[in-house]
């Protein structure tokens, strides 16, 4: 089962879907972007692709058949001094980043050694057949992951429509078997996070992967420029509820009002 979310949510249902989400004020690894040889990131670059980092910023460019990305996981060597968090602990993240016009199947996806969660930008969803992979229409926007309605062990997406070669803000948490995404400061998605079956992922430790971490398989194609990005891996959960729609921030406003006219005539009588 798919769903398709706009990225603004009426009011009512916004503030239904609270997203819990950490302020990473001891995040591990705030604003450090990466480059080659960085200490505090898993790197890994294969030939004819490319991360090059300056001016505030890293651009990862890659081709089919080939990968580029960052991250955290023993099962690719270059372990940074970090670890991810468990899924009780939990693992929260914030990236901010833009995609070219010709990009497609780029990825940010974490693997807690229980549940997974992932952003994927311009999915093709080939779902395997390589031979047709390019065939099928890039999606224009973004799909995240998650636990199917009745079953979390099976997987399912919703999909949000919009403008990668814009530069926005993707965040998560995953947290206690629940996971919770914004785009842009917008909930699209929070509830039940997938659960992996156990002995299908090879990372026993865990894995965080952001750029095209399609190895040698055919899939991302296009460069994805990275402005910023936060890793927190035992967050302190607080509500953040979106802002609510004027119409029904107004409404809001008048409700307090009356309640204030109400509190002066009871201190008049």
């Amino acid at each position: 089962m798919r769903t398709a979310l706009p990225t603004t949510l009426p009011a009512a249902l916004a503030l239904s879907l609270s997203l819990s989400l950490s302020a990473p004020a001891q995040a591990v690894e705030v604003n450090s972007l990466p480059f080659n040889n960085s200490a505090d990131w898993t790197v890994i670059v294969f030939g004819g692709t490319t991360m090059v980092a300056g001016g505030g910023q890293t651009v990862l460019t890659t081709s089919g058949s080939v990968g580029v990305w960052y991250g955290n996981g023993a099962a690719y060597g270059d372990t940074p001094a970090w670890s991810l968090g468990t899924n009780a602990s939990g693992n929260y993240l914030s990236l901010t980043a833009s995609f070219s016009g010709d990009a497609r199947d780029w990825s940010a996806y974490l693997y807690d050694r229980t549940h997974f969660a992932s952003f994927s930008f311009a999915p093709t969803d080939c779902n395997g057949n390589l031979g047709s992979c390019y065939a099928a229409p890039a999606y224009a926007g973004v799909s995240v992951s998650h636990g199917a309605a009745g079953d979390a062990s099976q997987f399912d997406q919703t999909y949000v429509p919009l403008d990668l070669t814009q530069a926005h803000t993707f965040e998560w948490l995953l947290k206690n078997s629940q996971v919770s995404y914004r785009i842009d400061g917008n909930v699209v998605f929070s509830g039940a996070a997938y659960a992996v079956v156990p002995g299908s992922w090879v990372a026993s430790t865990g894995l965080l992967v952001i750029g095209d971490g399609s190895a040698t398989t055919l899939t991302g194609t296009g460069s994805m420029t990275i402005f910023g990005n936060a890793v927190d891996t035992a967050p302190t959960a607080n509500s953040l509820a979106p802002v609510p729609e004027p119409a029904s921030l107004a409404l809001l406003m008048g409700g307090l009002g009356l309640l204030g006219v109400h509190h002066r005539r009871s201190q008049r009588r």
